[in-house]
């Protein structure tokens, strides 16, 4: 696997997304992620996303960012009964995964329950071989069977440069763009 040094940004864009159930709904039909593909829910602890964390988000440097580095505020996340850790199989071969939690604070602000994807990452060797769609699909799927009416996530300019794109094919809107400055990446 392809380690990079996390290093500080001098500035990079946060992008903030949105999907809501109805839309996504009109897109996307299907929910099979394929033949050699599955996807399990993983029973979610602290040790069992810290390995995926450390597994798939370390060449993008996803471990290294203060927010993960904090174990009371990541435990609080996933220890709601709403949170959820997915994670993506090719040939039974764990290849990526994806943690999902509730925010309570969107849903007060969008007047809707709105669900967040957390962490969604696929190992680096597969990136590019069209298993992100399907599995993105099947997650955003699982979280509006859960009860959510939209879906947030933000990503930013440091990670994989195809990453925006890739969400707004799949019909996630950019609500906000923010320039950030000094954060590891």
């Amino acid at each position: 696997m392809i380690q990079k040094e996390p290093h500080i940004c001098n500035t990079f864009i946060e992008s903030s997304l949105l999907i809501e159930k109805t839309p996504f709904y009109a897109l996307h039909k299907e929910f099979v992620c394929g033949e050699n593909l599955s996807v399990h829910n993983v029973v979610l602890n602290y040790g069992s996303y810290k390995e995926r964390l450390n597994n798939i988000g370390s060449p993008w440097g996803w471990d290294k960012r203060p927010k993960y580095q904090d174990r009371y505020s990541t435990t609080k996340r996933i220890s709601d009964s709403r949170s959820r850790l997915y994670t993506l199989h090719l040939n039974e071969k764990e290849i990526g995964y994806s943690l999902t939690v509730p925010r309570d604070d969107l849903s007060k602000i969008f007047r809707v329950q709105v669900g967040e994807i957390e962490n969604f990452g696929i190992a680096v060797k597969q990136n590019g071989n069209g298993y992100g769609a399907p599995f993105f699909k099947h997650v955003c799927n699982e979280l509006f069977q859960q009860g959510f009416d939209a879906i947030f996530l933000s990503t930013r300019s440091t990670n994989h440069e195809k990453v925006l794109p890739f969400y707004e094919k799949l019909g996630m809107s950019v609500i906000k763009q923010v320039i950030r400055k000094n954060d590891l990446v």
